[in-house]
C-alpha cells in the first residue's frame, strides 16, 4: 500500500500532468509506463499464493486502458492473501462473465477513471453487471467509481480509494 499511494501514484500523476502541459514527452510518459507495469507485474507474481482459490477478478472494461490503478488492486488483494484473476486492461464484458462462469469468484472489481470515453465504459459495466451471478459481488475502483456505480443502480459498490478497497478486501479475508 504504502509503495503504490506515496510512490507510484504521484509519479504517475506528475509525468502526465507534465506531459499535458507540454512539459515532457510521450517518450517520458511510455517509458515510466511501461516500468511501472513491469514492477506491478513482478510483485503480483511474488505475492501470489500456490493453493489459494481464486476469489476476486481484476479488470477494466472495454473503452478503458488504463490499468495501473486495477494491477495495484490487485496487488493490493494478493498481498492480502487472497487468491486473484487478473485480466487486464480493455477487458469486454461478456468475457469477464465468461470467466466467472468457470471460476469461483466472490468478488468482480473493475477500474475505471475519468479520462476514457464514459459512454463505452457504462454500456459495458452494465453488460457486465446484467449478466453476473448476483451471488457474485461487483466492485467499481478508482477515479470514476462513484460516477460508474451511480449509474448501475445499487449493483456496485464504489471504491475510490486504496483505503476503501482494503476494508472491504480485509471483510471478505485478505490479512494486512
Amino acid at each position: 500500500p504504502e509503495l503504490l499511494q506515496s510512490v507510484i501514484v504521484p509519479v504517475l500523476r506528475e509525468v502526465g500532468e507534465r506531459w499535458h502541459s507540454g512539459r515532457g514527452r510521450i517518450a517520458h510518459e511510455h517509458m515510466l509506463s511501461a516500468s511501472v507495469r513491469s514492477v506491478l507485474g513482478s510483485l503480483l507474481r511474488v505475492h501470489q499464493k500456490a493453493g489459494v482459490a481464486d476469489t476476486v477478478l481484476f479488470a477494466t472494461p472495454s473503452g478503458e486502458r488504463h490499468e495501473f490503478g486495477t494491477l495495484g488492486a490487485a496487488l493490493l488483494a494478493a498481498a492480502g492473501g487472497l487468491g486473484i484473476v487478473y485480466l487486464g486492461p480493455d477487458t469486454p464484458g461478456d468475457d469477464v462473465v465468461a470467466v466467472t462462469a468457470t471460476v469461483p469468484l466472490e468478488v468482480v472489481v473493475l477500474g475505471v477513471t475519468n479520462r476514457s470515453k464514459a459512454e463505452t465504459v457504462d454500456k459495458e459495466l452494465a453488460v457486465i453487471a446484467r449478466r453476473l451471478d448476483p451471488a457474485i459481488e461487483l466492485w467499481i475502483g478508482g477515479p470514476g467509481a462513484d460516477r460508474a456505480a451511480a449509474a448501475l443502480g445499487g449493483r456496485a459498490l464504489a471504491l475510490p480509494t486504496y483505503e476503501m478497497l482494503e476494508q472491504q478486501l480485509v471483510r471478505i479475508g485478505a490479512r494486512f
